[in-house]
């Protein structure tokens, strides 16, 4: 029998085609909201630690007041329970959605948080490698602007949005944003990294990229690896340099670049990093 998807709500469960959310929700007028996206493997987030440390960053940023009732621990129990209700005892991703609550215009009546958790099916149970490597190219349209903003996953998505579209109008399987200066910054939902002997490059944050969880996760464990990064200036001639490049993003772990324009990347120490994250958060 098929069921009906429920969703979270300020701690209550509800069907989804039951709206509780109306149309002076200030994430829909305003973009007014921030979000997380979660890895879920047989009911448990194995990165909750980090997801959670920087929704508390984010909250803060935002000048929003979560109610003192949201821990780490009671979101674990949501998601468990959640993934329950849906049927979802394997693979799944979680969205959570923080927002401000009230109305107002642009002046906020109150800034307590209210949060929305949603989980649906995701097809894997560990961090699979795409064995046909990425296709991809720069976003020419619009530059990204550094911002503290930037490293917090918000629903002023527009951006991310528009190099979508893009990249599905020109044959890529992604595109990379650019800063004033032509560096790098990332891809539409993804950071990047590219690997020079055995020295990984990505990214500085203060170029505007997200402070990404599977980026962060990377830079502290692939030392095991003998490898190091370094947070950089990224111009695009380090893809003309390096011998692999790979995209990381929370739910599905690495995705394996092929190719920057005519350059080609091999995928060797991909593979190893792949399973070194597999060993420490699945296993």
């Amino acid at each position: 029998m098929k069921i009906k998807p429920q969703y979270c709500l300020n701690g209550e469960y509800f069907y989804c085609d039951d709206k509780q959310i109306d149309i002076t929700n200030r994430a829909f007028r305003f973009g007014d909201a921030i979000f997380e996206s979660i890895f879920i493997t047989s009911k448990v987030a194995p990165l909750l630690d980090k997801h959670f440390a920087r929704l508390q960053q984010a909250v803060k940023y935002w000048q929003m007041e979560l109610p003192k009732e949201f821990t780490q621990r009671r979101l674990a129990k949501q998601i468990e329970r959640l993934c329950n209700k849906n049927r979802l005892f394997q693979g799944a991703r979680a969205r959570l959605t923080v927002f401000r609550s009230g109305k107002g215009l642009y002046t906020p009546e109150s800034n307590l948080a209210s949060y929305l958790l949603e989980v649906d099916y995701f097809p894997v149970q560990e961090f699979v490698l795409n064995e046909d490597g990425w296709k991809i190219d720069v976003y020419t349209d619009e530059i990204k602007y550094p911002a503290k903003a930037g490293r917090y996953k918000t629903a002023q998505s527009i951006l991310s949005v528009k190099g979508s579209i893009y990249k599905q109008n020109n044959n890529l399987d992604e595109v990379l944003f650019l800063s004033p200066n032509q560096d790098v910054v990332e891809a539409t939902a993804y950071n990047i990294f590219a690997l020079k002997g055995s020295i990984l490059l990505t990214p500085d944050l203060t170029s505007g990229c997200v402070a990404g969880i599977m980026r962060d996760t990377v830079i502290s464990e692939v030392g095991e690896l003998g490898l190091r990064v370094e947070e950089v200036s990224f111009p695009l001639d380090i893809l003309e340099e390096a011998e692999e490049v790979f995209l990381t993003n929370a739910v599905v772990g690495i995705r394996r670049v092929l190719a920057f324009r005519e350059k080609r990347y091999m995928s060797i120490q991909t593979k190893k990093i792949v399973a070194l994250l597999n060993e420490k958060l699945i296993s």
